[in-house]
């Protein structure tokens, strides 16, 4: 098989293939063998040189060159190429063992690169997400409750789909097809808008928690916010010191019994 048709061989776009995009690996001291690997794998995807000159150049065989670049080339789990991440000796496609680059912009929250990518270059989605999430246009009250899995099903793929998303670009090429990254944005969204997304519980919730003093209270048990039951089963006997932390908490399983 050709060069060419070995990396097309299954669809990329452009900018995954643009090699200086890809994640920036850090080792602790000069590694001979992964910058050889590194410049080999450059050096095919620039289709500059024949493969001789790369063995020559690098001391990497034919054999050795499609086997790392078809791990470059292969997707994480949240769907983005591993890049020259998968070139490390000690590295196997599928399990993270290093450290790379801050890639994805949103230090702790842990969510991935493509989403991040994804909001910043479709805005309409983020508003969609942030509408529904912290109900900031009126809708029934059944709506007020929709699930993060029916958000992605009912609302976020279709409008990806309408933005011109393809399906083997992300959040499709993935295996849950962004639904982590997506419950991941959820729960820092409500975690950073307290108030606003309280609405999502009722207007009985909200005015509790503004007229909460943040004092331990055996009145400010859980049952006492109004949270409808089905909600609060396992909560129940949770009892709020601190009103901020114990309501993240309290959204964090809700959002979790909500995928």
């Amino acid at each position: 098989m050709s060069r060419s048709r070995f990396v097309e061989n299954v669809e990329y776009s452009i900018q995954e293939l643009d090699y200086s995009k890809w994640p920036t690996v850090y080792l602790e001291k000069h590694n001979k063998t992964f910058e050889n690997r590194k410049k080999a794998v450059e050096l095919y995807l620039d289709n500059e040189v024949t493969l001789e000159e790369i063995k020559n150049l690098t001391g990497v065989s034919r054999k050795e060159l499609r086997k790392f670049v078809k791990k470059c080339l292969e997707r994480d789990n949240e769907g983005s190429l591993w890049g020259f991440r998968a070139l490390l000796g000690y590295k196997r496609t599928g399990e993270t063992y290093l450290r790379i680059s801050e890639t994805d912009g949103f230090g702790k929250s842990k969510l991935t690169g493509a989403f991040k990518k994804l909001l910043e270059q479709y805005p309409n989605i983020e508003v969609m997400i942030k509408n529904y999430i912290l109900n900031r246009r009126k809708r029934a009250a059944v709506d007020k409750f929709i699930r993060v899995k029916d958000l992605r099903d009912d609302k976020f793929l279709k409008l990806c789909r309408a933005e011109g998303i393809q399906l083997n670009e992300y959040p499709f090429n993935t295996k849950d097809k962004g639904l982590r990254s997506l419950y991941r944005y959820v729960e820092q969204l409500i975690n950073e808008n307290i108030t606003e997304a309280s609405s999502r519980f009722g207007d009985e919730v909200q005015r509790r928690l503004q007229d909460l003093d943040g004092e331990t209270s055996p009145k400010w048990d859980v049952r006492n916010l109004g949270i409808p039951y089905y909600i609060t089963r396992v909560d129940y006997n949770i009892s709020f010191t601190k009103i901020s932390e114990n309501f993240r908490h309290l959204v964090k399983k809700y959002v979790k019994r909500s995928v």
